[in-house]
């Protein structure tokens, strides 16, 4: 004889005899009277077995409390359609969704990313740009299973940069092709892309400055460093409709310039009955500070003092001895500098 299954159960929870077999239950938990009446409502398990001891088929099922014998399988969540917020643009704000389903159920939602997006699971919707998945549960127990959507949150996708300055913090040119080579955005159809990107504002960080160039000098960026070992810096990528912040980091070249002095003019040497002077011009390395030496006979060398540089490696030395040394400077004068 083939039985109704809510039949079925019902005489289950009597603990009826099916076929000359004897059958038992268990309920979980036991707040459920054994003799089939809930003591209150709420979500259980049942394991029914034909003969005491043995296992059988088991079920998850909800009671109405007060309702002898009534049991009954969560029903299948009904379909879900899903709400999205107004934009899917990368904004700032959060993207939360929302469902309309006929199942008489409140729900709750859980975000995790996909193809390459880092995110969850967790309760919080997303706001950066990528590909998620939304999936919302119903907080009813008489609704079984779940729905999901998968999503897309376009924008820029902005990768942290690391460039060196040089070892005397001298100013730099940086490209703005150079920050955007390894920056993306997403497309509405999930596309990643490294096209359609501009750097629409840069911010200076601690003791440094920095310029977004204009007109001809568009596609560069220059960058005044402090005198940190390590400098930062932000610049804003745009795709047109969203923009994101990124940090440049620029630390400090371990390489010196390449050493050397070359003498641009050589003043004649004049003694004015107490004195030698002269002046003399080179252009050497930008941003470095020289102690320069000279000798008449690559012998005896003499101290002519320290001097820098400056932003364009050109500066002046200026002798001054007591006494006649005039012929001798013009004759042969020889100058040697160190760091």
């Amino acid at each position: 004889m083939t039985f109704p299954r809510k039949a079925l159960l019902m005489l289950l929870m009597r603990g009826s005899a099916i076929g000359g077999a004897s059958v038992s239950y268990t309920l979980e938990p036991l707040a459920v009277d054994q003799g089939g009446r809930s003591a209150s409502g709420g979500d259980y398990s049942a394991s029914f077995s034909a003969s005491p001891g043995n296992a059988g088929r088991s079920s998850h099922y909800e009671s109405r409390s007060g309702y002898a014998g009534q049991l009954q399988d969560p029903a299948g969540l009904p379909a879900v359609t899903f709400i999205p917020p107004a934009s899917l643009a990368a904004d700032g704000g959060p993207k939360n969704f929302n469902v309309t389903s006929s199942a008489d159920s409140g729900f709750t939602f859980s975000y995790k990313g996909r193809g390459g997006t880092s995110y969850g699971p967790v309760s919080g919707a997303p706001s950066m740009a990528g590909l998620y998945t939304v999936t919302a549960t119903p907080t009813s127990s008489w609704y079984a299973g779940s729905a999901s959507f998968d999503f897309v949150i376009t924008g820029p996708l902005p990768a942290a940069d690391t460039l060196t300055k040089p070892a005397n913090h001298a100013s730099i040119l940086i490209s703005v092709s150079e920050l955007l080579a390894n920056d993306a955005r997403v497309l509405a159809n999930g596309t990643i892309t490294s096209a359609g990107l501009a750097v629409t504002a840069v911010a200076p960080g601690a003791g440094n400055a920095v310029y977004r160039g204009t007109g001809a000098d568009a596609g560069w960026i220059l960058f005044v460093p402090s005198t940190a070992s390590s400098d930062t810096f932000t610049y804003t990528v745009s795709d047109g409709l969203s923009s994101a912040a990124v940090t440049v980091t620029v630390n400090v070249s371990g390489f010196q310039p390449t050493f050397h002095l070359n003498m641009l003019r050589r003043g004649p040497a004049v003694f004015d009955g107490s004195r030698t002077t002269g002046s003399f011009d080179f252009a050497g390395v930008p941003g470095q500070n020289y102690q320069i030496e000279y000798s008449t006979d690559l012998a005896e060398w003499l101290s002519a003092g320290t001097v820098s540089t400056g932003p364009t490696g050109s500066f002046t030395v200026f002798l001054n001895r007591p006494g006649n040394f005039a012929a001798a400077w013009n004759s042969s004068l020889f100058f040697r500098a160190r760091r």
